[in-house]
């Protein structure tokens, strides 16, 4: 039996994991139903056993694999030719698109009928597909008969959607096509034969580039350096060579990329120098930024950064304590970010959609502010990187207060800044805020530091110690498991504002004769902490704080002025808000204007979180007169009135807003404002969130 999509992608999570992954997390990561799941797994057991590999077990909620197995299967994933892959249709397109762009071979119909073992019929489908794909970045598919298909447009942006399908199938667990294509055509072209040490090595030789030139680049982007100089290779055997205008880089810039250029020389890559300003692009965006605080606000990206932060505030009804901080973290991302939208470099974002699934009021919010600014800055910023300041942005509004007396934890991370303020909330949520938590680049990590600090995470398991604690970006329930498991062997102290199992456990053999204390407190454990995640974790929704006395159906025309009061006038009366809050609302809308219209017509208002706020709260106000918001050139029917009293707890009745706003049918109804009384209101909402 052949491996596919599916079953190869479970395959490749267990082995990449500790060997032991909860099907929830299998569920999430490859968005399976709980039933296609089982079926999957049943498959992957029988491939398993045909290949003289023992099954995996699923016990208690657990997917397994044995120990013995694991580094076996992880050779024979990496050694697998992805040409017995049975590819999906997207990854069919994926690949054609590198094959059209990088390959060294005459790419036909028939040339792709062999590759895919399909039919003609399917080729031109696919050919079709593409085409309309690629329409949208100003690319055509042209075919010639002595060389086979190829693509006309503009390099800068063939080049950015080569590289953004390459990562992608890197993401989706099909590196082996990709890198196949990529280092067949750099092998033939260069007469060196392309592997895992060669590219090491060119790794390091980007390493010293920024020794020569005392730069510093992300660490996770090293790589995807050495892929993009492989690419822009390849291209240019194709006869393709971009050139960008020299006096956009600096003489250090410049002479870097000349330097690594010269470099790739000695494996037969000879690079035209042309090109040195477009791999000066590439180096600025993956280049970490330091900049001089007494430039920031002479700096685009300190502009762009500023309006995030401000916007984020308005929509989101939250309010931000250490803003400067803010500016200068997330500017190590927003430089570069702003130089690869410019130039139209790809970054490559592992963990895309389980951030969009898991923060999906988050992601959406992010995704409407940097849409706004990529139109008013002219930059394009594409979703992987509205996904990085997301990660930011919630980073940020997770961030506590408390002081430390607990453990010193050291957190090492390859992602970025972004990534790591998340992985540190979400470890935060297990072992709490009385430790002392600190955060580290992968360079930056000695193995001194394993004295120096009580526990120390990475994100990185080719760090392989016995002392580190490997973690994913997205922590899994195993690994929590973990955490806690190290914390109750570590803790002298237990805070007081945690349930004790000891105590539990002392109760317990009052009654009963326990075999195994210890397994008993680490499942007390963690049934608590599960318990303790929902409550912290779960904000309340629509529906749970809508009252339908607080909907109101307004009859008479007024000014926008009066139509602000009249969304509040139910929470003042109900004790939500003072009723200074209507002002506040209004003082927003000064500063920022309609910050936060989710459709045309629809407004959703509030203030930031104050004094003024007394308690959560939402009332829903249908104009059966459009109100004229005439400072701003808007007409608005609908006006859902949000109060909060801090940063967390109305997240998901913005998602639920959110929700509602997706349904074109919703949108209208609410427009229409049809309802003869607010209780209708009340069921038809309802109605729609429970489908």
């Amino acid at each position: 039996m052949e491996l596919n999509q599916n079953i190869y992608r479970i395959l490749k999570l267990l082995a990449e994991s500790d060997g032991k992954l909860s099907l929830t997390d299998i569920e999430k990561q490859l968005k399976q139903s709980k039933r296609t799941l089982y079926y999957n797994l049943e498959k992957l057991n029988q491939w398993l056993l045909d290949n003289n590999f023992r099954p995996a077990e699923i016990k208690e909620n657990i997917v397994s694999i044995k120990q013995e197995n694991k580094n076996s299967l992880k050779a024979l994933i990496k050694n697998r030719t992805f040409q017995d892959y049975i590819f999906s249709k997207e990854e069919r397109i994926n690949l054609t698109i590198l094959y059209i762009a990088l390959s060294e071979k005459k790419v036909t119909i028939d040339f792709l009928k062999r590759c895919y073992d399909v039919s003609k019929n399917t080729v031109l489908n696919m050919l079709v597909d593409i085409r309309k794909n690629l329409a949208d970045h100003g690319i055509e598919v042209k075919c010639h008969s002595k060389g086979g298909y190829y693509f006309s447009g503009d390099e800068r942006e063939i080049r950015y959607v080569v590289m953004a399908r390459y990562f992608e199938m890197l993401n989706n667990g099909i590196a082996e096509g990709a890198q196949d294509i990529l280092q067949t055509a750099v092998t033939h072209y260069s007469k060196h034969e392309m592997n895992q040490q060669l590219l090491r090595q060119m790794e390091a030789d980007v390493h010293s580039v920024e020794d020569y030139l005392q730069e510093r680049f992300f660490s996770t982007s090293v790589y995807e350096i050495v892929l993009y100089i492989l690419m822009i290779y390849a291209r240019n055997c194709k006869k393709k060579v971009l050139v960008l205008e020299k006096s956009q880089f600096d003489d250090s810039d410049l002479l870097a990329a000349k330097t690594l250029i010269e470099s790739f020389v000695k494996y037969g890559i000879k690079i035209d120098t042309r090109e040195s300003t477009y791999i000066a692009s590439v180096l600025l965006s993956c280049k970490v930024f330091d900049m001089d605080e007494a430039m920031y606000s002479l700096d685009l990206s300190y502009q762009l950064t500023s309006d995030i932060i401000d916007i984020f505030e308005a929509k989101m009804c939250v309010k931000f304590n250490k803003k400067d901080e803010m500016i200068q973290t997330m500017l190590m991302h927003i430089k570069p970010m702003v130089y690869r939208g410019q130039y139209r470099i790809k970054v490559r974002n592992t963990i895309f959609w389980e951030i969009k699934n898991k923060y999906y009021e988050l992601y959406q919010i992010t995704k409407m502010i940097m849409n706004m600014l990529s139109a008013k800055y002219g930059i394009p910023i594409d979703k992987d990187e509205i996904c990085f300041i997301s990660l930011y942005l919630g980073g940020f509004l997770d961030q506590r207060n408390a002081e430390t007396t607990g453990k010193h934890i050291l957190i090492v991370c390859g992602f970025g800044v972004g990534t790591s303020l998340l992985i540190k909330e979400q470890i935060m949520q297990v072992l709490g805020e009385d430790n002392l938590y600190e955060i580290k680049d992968v360079r930056q990590f000695n193995r001194k530091d394993l004295k120096k600090y009580d526990l120390v995470i990475s994100t990185l398991n080719r760090l392989e110690d016995n002392q580190i604690l490997y973690v994913s970006p997205l922590l899994t329930e195993y690994q929590k498991q973990k955490l806690m498991e190290w914390e109750l062997k570590n803790s002298e102290n237990i805070r007081r504002d945690k349930i004790i199992p000891q105590e539990i456990l002392n109760i317990v053999k009052t009654y009963a004769e326990v075999e195994d204390e210890q397994a008993l407190v680490n499942g007390l454990k963690n049934y608590f902490m599960k318990k303790k995640d929902k409550l912290e974790s779960v904000s309340k929704s629509l529906m749970d704080i809508l009252e339908e006395s607080n909907i109101i159906i307004y009859e008479d025309n007024e000014s926008y002025t009066d139509a602000i009061y009249t969304a509040c006038k139910p929470l003042v009366e109900k004790n939500v808000v003072t009723k200074n809050y209507a002002k506040s609302v209004l003082n927003i809308m000064e500063d920022y204007g309609l910050y936060f219209e989710m459709r045309e017509g629809i407004l959703l208002a509030h203030g930031k979180p104050s004094e003024e706020v007394l308690r959560l709260g939402i009332s829903i106000t249908l104009f059966r007169q459009p109100i004229d918001f005439f400072k701003w050139g808007k007409s608005i029917r609908v006006i859902f009135m949000v109060a909060t009293t801090d940063n967390h707890s109305h997240r998901q009745v913005i998602g639920d807003l959110l929700s509602l706003m997706k349904d074109e049918t919703v949108i209208q109804q609410l427009l229409m404002c049809n309802f003869k009384d607010n209780n209708e209101i009340y069921n038809y909402i309802k109605k729609i969130l429970e489908r």
